[in-house]
């Protein structure tokens, strides 16, 4: 089973699935449906659970993942060309000291809104830019 979380212009549709169980835990991945007959693609993840969040016209897609030995989830960057990487790895001029929260959000400018922490532990909205294709 899966849910749908968003759909690009050319019928892209991205969000996540039931992959099976890992001991007695619902393993969750990224998907991408491409309308009206598939295929459905594994995304891939960080070793642990992921869900795609939005996907422009472009194709770029934002989600997040866990790590396998964390459940800590980190927000990702996924293109055909790219593969799934750290968001944090895949943007320009990320703010010093500030870490990745919160779910992200791309749209046709390819400009990526997130929810970011401070050094001095504010949160805050920010505005991102992937440098990667």
């Amino acid at each position: 089973s899966g849910i749908a979380d968003d759909m690009n212009g050319s019928g892209i549709i991205v969000g996540y699935s039931s992959k099976g169980k890992s001991g007695t835990a619902t393993v969750m991945r990224a998907f991408s449906y491409t309308l009206p007959s598939g295929p459905i693609k594994d995304l891939g993840s960080f070793g642990g659970n992921s869900r795609a969040e939005s996907i422009n016209d472009a194709g770029m897609i934002v989600g997040w993942s866990t790590p396998k030995s964390s459940n800590v989830s980190k927000p990702f960057f996924y293109t055909t060309a790219t593969g799934i990487v750290d968001l944090k790895t895949a943007i320009i001029n990320f703010p010093a000291g500030a870490s990745l929260v919160g779910g992200a959000e791309i749209n046709e400018l390819n400009q990526i809104a997130v929810t970011v922490t401070l050094s001095d532990g504010r949160r805050r909205p920010a505005l991102l830019r992937p440098w990667l294709p």
